[in-house]
């Protein structure tokens, strides 16, 4: 497993048996979220393609570059604690790059006292920094995005959770295709499911 704090970070991917060079700085990555999210679901597929690859050869399967390209997406393969669960129901979206923007750019800002206009980011670094942004008004929107009620929780503490996220709720995409639909299920919820959707097991 490739880990972040001592590997080289990867410029490819492998599509179709073959290494393919891949746009791996964070601009991309945040065109292709915005291709899947948020754009037109008749033109996510050549929009996603364009933002991740500089170059896609005739002999690859188109199909194949999507997912690989997905999975590129997903960061660096982080290993869970055995004490750690994974929710099986996937979580409301955290951010969008699209109505997200100022709160981004000002959260990274803040607490990492990076200019996103003017530093360029591999993905997988700026995706470790996104989810793991504390103490600012991104922070605190992702979080009311996400947050689940439990058990145990009086109406008063649920009432809050639920205006939270009826406030900050993002839109969510209309895929036109079911395999669109699997894997952005699968981006929102951290990778989960993602390796059986990929070998055509979903």
């Amino acid at each position: 497993m490739m880990n972040i704090l001592i590997d080289k970070l990867p410029d490819t991917v492998a599509v179709s048996g073959f290494e393919i060079p891949i746009n791996w700085d964070c601009r991309s990555g945040m065109r292709a979220h915005i291709a899947l999210f948020d754009a037109d679901p008749a033109e996510t597929d050549q929009m996603f393609l364009d933002a991740m690859y500089p170059e896609l050869p005739f002999y690859i399967d188109v199909s194949d570059a999507f997912y690989a390209a997905a999975e590129f997406l997903m960061g660096a393969p982080v290993p869970t604690l055995p004490g750690q669960k994974r929710k099986p129901k996937p979580p409301e979206r955290a951010y969008s790059f699209l109505y997200d923007q100022e709160k981004i750019f000002a959260a990274f800002y803040q607490q990492y006292k990076i200019d996103l206009t003017k530093e360029t980011l591999h993905w997988w670094v700026f995706h470790a920094m996104l989810r793991n942004l504390r103490g600012n008004h991104m922070a605190d929107v992702m979080h009311m995005r996400t947050e689940q009620e439990t058990a145990g929780m009086d109406d008063k503490e649920r009432k809050r959770i639920r205006k939270n996220k009826s406030i900050w709720r993002l839109p969510e995409p209309v895929a036109d295709q079911k395999y669109k639909d699997d894997l952005i299920a699968c981006l929102k919820n951290g990778g989960v499911g993602l390796e059986a959707l990929l070998n055509g097991e979903a």
